[in-house]
């Protein structure tokens, strides 16, 4: 792993400190950082890194149970942002689908993400949302052309899951 220090004199000595000392934040030269033990735990557990947060894909859970144990790993299931996200996480899923943190189980038609947000970039596939069967979680892993989108599944079912933890 490189890391770039961006200033000199005292304040460099700071920064590179911090590092080594496993601190996380940002210091008088706007280096941002974070724990370099955080980064190899990481790896050693599977986790992805894309922008400013860790993926994992894991097994075939329902909704539910893949929220737990997202939660467990002090991450929570994923919330897709933008279409380079969307990409990131198409790529390193291969062909199955898996649950994304997007529901709409407190008020039926009204889509929510795990941390309350609500929802403002879509892919979900034409015709989708639809609510078919009391489809009340969402998944990625619909191929529309050339790339993946969004459905609405049962939230019972059992799929793979996608758990993201923010870079602090």
């Amino acid at each position: 792993m490189f890391i770039t220090i961006r200033c000199s004199g005292p304040a460099f000595l700071s920064a590179l400190a911090a590092i080594i000392a496993g601190a996380r934040g940002a210091d008088a030269c706007h280096n941002y950082y974070i724990s370099i033990n955080a980064l190899e735990e990481a790896k050693q557990d599977e986790w992805s890194r894309f922008g400013s947060s860790l993926y994992y894909i894991s097994s075939r859970k329902n909704w539910t149970e893949s929220r737990q144990d997202c939660r467990q790993r002090g991450a929570d299931l994923v919330i897709i942002n933008t279409k380079e996200e969307q990409e990131f996480i198409t790529n390193n899923l291969g062909s199955s689908r898996a649950w994304i943190g997007l529901t709409d189980t407190d008020e039926e038609g009204v889509w929510k993400w795990v941390d309350g947000s609500e929802l403002t970039t879509k892919f979900w596939i034409p015709g989708e949302p639809n609510g078919h069967g009391h489809e009340n979680c969402a998944v990625i892993g619909h191929r529309l052309g050339t790339s993946w989108s969004w459905a609405d599944f049962p939230c019972n079912d059992r799929l793979v899951w996608i758990c993201e933890k923010p870079l602090k």
